[in-house]
């Protein structure tokens, strides 16, 4: 099974991830992405 999560709280620290077969594959917030300290944008 894959599973896709997404975490958008609506305020800053928005996430995904993803799980296949109960195992965490990836994971990463926006924030490490756009490299601005708490960004709200979405993942």
């Amino acid at each position: 099974m894959i599973i896709l999560g997404i975490n958008d709280v609506g305020h800053h620290n928005s996430a995904a991830s993803i799980v296949i077969d109960g195992q965490l594959v990836a994971s990463i917030e926006e924030e490490r992405i756009s490299r601005i300290k708490m960004d709200n944008a979405y993942p």
